[in-house]
């Protein structure tokens, strides 16, 4: 009964990881195009500030739109290296069957039945003890009160 509740805690770990891939990759596209940006803007502040005769102001903003450009790239390649991911982690999550986690929910509500049927026959022993006056313990077993997770 382990595998279907491992399988389900996978499965909502990479459910979670994805969600974090997804909000990770809008944040570096939202990074990217500030840059973007950023380098247009200086890339027009460049050609308007370049005046015959003025290498200095022309190094100056070839520089500064180096250095965006720089970091334009470096933001396009993480945004890249998470859509790999991202797609990683949706053939991980395509892969699980949707039959298999309504099998996983039957067996719960079967446990959890078998569980309540146990209860049910350990209270009439109980009494019929308490009728009888010999002790009752319920063996310990996997359904036995001190391990019943339900």
């Amino acid at each position: 009964c382990s595998l279907p509740i491992s399988a389900r805690s996978e499965t909502n770990y990479a459910v979670a990881e994805l969600a974090e891939m997804r909000d990770a990759l809008v944040a570096q596209r939202a990074e990217t195009d500030i840059a973007r940006a950023e380098a247009a803007r200086a890339l027009a502040a460049a050609r308007a500030a370049t005046a015959p005769g003025s290498p200095r102001d022309r190094d100056a903003s070839s520089s500064m739109s180096q250095s965006i450009g720089r970091r334009a790239a470096a933001s396009e390649a993480e945004a890249s290296r998470l859509r790999a991911e991202n797609a990683d982690l949706r053939h991980e999550l395509d892969a699980l069957d949707p039959a298999f986690f309504d099998e996983v929910m039957e067996m719960k509500e079967a446990y959890g039945e078998q569980t309540r049927i146990l209860e049910q026959y350990e209270g009439l022993l109980r009494r019929y003890a308490a009728q009888l006056g010999v002790p009752f313990t319920p063996a310990v077993g996997p359904l036995a009160p001190s391990t019943r997770a339900m």
